[in-house]
This record gives structure tokens, C-alpha cells and sequence, in this order.
């Protein structure tokens, strides 16, 4: 029995992952803010993948198009913004470091 819950919190967390990887069109560099952030419990797997959804609108139009370019970049876009607001709502010293770190870095485009 107690194996079973187990099993099923594991199946609960591939689904809400595969959900994460696919939103962002497996790009690299979107999964490892999103798995570093998840990993660091900032926000939970379940609730990183609920922001995400609701950031990109996933949840009422179902996966967007994966071939449409536009939808990549949104979906990506999506994914800096959640972790973005996650480091915003914590209130660890590292969070709020890492978060003026990206302020500083979004003004180097070169």
C-alpha cells in the first residue's frame, strides 16, 4: 500500500514535468530556470506548472502550436516571467539576489 502512493506521487510529478518541458518547447536553458527553481522549492512542481499554464494560457487553449515560432518564444517568455515572480514572492536573501542579478543581465543584450 504504501508503495502504491509513492508510485503515484512519482507518475503525478513525471505528468506535471512533462507538462513544464512541453510548455517551453524542451528549450535548455527554460528547463533549468524551471528545474532549479522547482529544485530549490521556490514554487512546488505542482504550482510551478499551474503559473506556467496560466501564464501562457495553456489551460483554455489546450498545447499551442508547437511548429509556430511565435508560440515558442511566448511559451519560453512564459517561463522567465513565473520564476521570476516566484523570486519576487520569496523572501530568501538568494532569491532576491538572483532576482537583481536578472535585472541587471536583461539590460546586456550584447
Amino acid at each position: 500500500m504504501f508503495g502504491t502512493k509513492a508510485q503515484e506521487r512519482d507518475e503525478e510529478a513525471v505528468k506535471e514535468a512533462t507538462k513544464i518541458v512541453t510548455a517551453v518547447s524542451f528549450h535548455p536553458l527554460a528547463i533549468t530556470v524551471a528545474g532549479s527553481l522547482i529544485q530549490n522549492r521556490v514554487p512546488s512542481l505542482e504550482g510551478y506548472a499551474g503559473a506556467l499554464e496560466s501564464q501562457t494560457g495553456l489551460a483554455q487553449n489546450g498545447l499551442l502550436n508547437q511548429n509556430n515560432e511565435q508560440a515558442k518564444y511566448t511559451n519560453i517568455s512564459a517561463t522567465f516571467n513565473v520564476s521570476a515572480q516566484a523570486l519576487t514572492a520569496s523572501s530568501d536573501l538568494s532569491a532576491k539576489n538572483a532576482l537583481a542579478l536578472l535585472n541587471i543581465l536583461s539590460y546586456m543584450h550584447h
